[in-house]
């Protein structure tokens, strides 16, 4: 018969693939642009044990999505302010940010 496993062995081996799966959702997350995925990502990473350096990429990503959710929320906004004023010239400014957004 084989020897048994070390105590804590499998615990071990347990955790490490919470790591890995962990640390694969964290990089499916950060090429997204869910915030609240990757927010969860990130705090479940975190848990995990997920190294610092990895956390750190994954929360300057964080920041990024968040600006650009911030951007086209604002974009919106314009947009239905552009309309409602009935001002073609103020429409167009409205549709350009919105296509960079």
């Amino acid at each position: 018969p084989a020897p048994a496993p070390a105590p804590g062995a499998a615990s071990e081996a347990a955790a490490e693939e919470r790591r890995q799966e962990a640390e694969a959702a964290l990089a499916q997350a950060c090429a997204g642009d869910d915030v609240e995925a990757l927010q969860a990502a990130i705090v479940r990473a975190r848990a995990a044990g997920v190294p610092a350096e990895t956390l750190r990429g994954a929360e300057e990503a964080l920041e990024v999505v968040q600006e650009l959710a911030q951007a086209r929320a604002d974009a919106e906004e314009s947009l239905v302010a552009a309309v409602a004023s009935n001002n073609p010239r103020l429409l167009q400014a409205a549709i350009d940010l919105a296509e960079e957004a």
